[in-house]
């Protein structure tokens, strides 16, 4: 966003790239691999009963580039792009406070807060049914 690069995503970048190679190579989630399993599980070295088989390099390499965040990436940087304004007042307001709960945090920025789907949850209960 300020246009230095740091490690400080670390972390963040490891769990998306994890998910995302779930995504396309055990849960079919590729239109280029298809609905088909190509990797083991995280907790796995290989496919049971595979004797030590894995998917083969050109599998792996496609895998590999399904895998990419590019995308990901630059809709990140467009939508805080988009909302900068909100970002600089949320950290204002985090600079001033140094913690804030929900409610702040939404009010520091702007913005109302977002439904959750235990919210809708909790309404449907609390309305009198017709």
């Amino acid at each position: 966003m300020f246009g230095d690069v740091s490690t400080g995503a670390e972390s963040d970048l490891e769990q998306a790239t994890a998910i995302a190679r779930q995504m396309v190579g055990r849960w079919g989630m590729s239109e280029a691999i298809g609905p088909v399993t190509v990797l083991p599980r995280p907790d796995q070295e290989q496919f049971p009963g595979l004797d030590g088989n894995s998917p083969a390099p050109d599998t792996r390499s496609l895998v590999d580039r399904e895998v990419r965040l590019d995308e990901c990436d630059e809709r990140a940087r467009n939508t805080l792009r988009d909302h900068r304004t909100n970002l600089d007042r949320l950290a204002q307001a985090l600079l001033d406070k140094e913690t804030l709960d929900a409610e702040e945090a939404y009010a520091a920025a702007g913005i109302a807060p977002a439904s959750s789907p235990q919210d809708e949850d909790l309404r449907d209960r609390s309305e009198p049914r017709v």
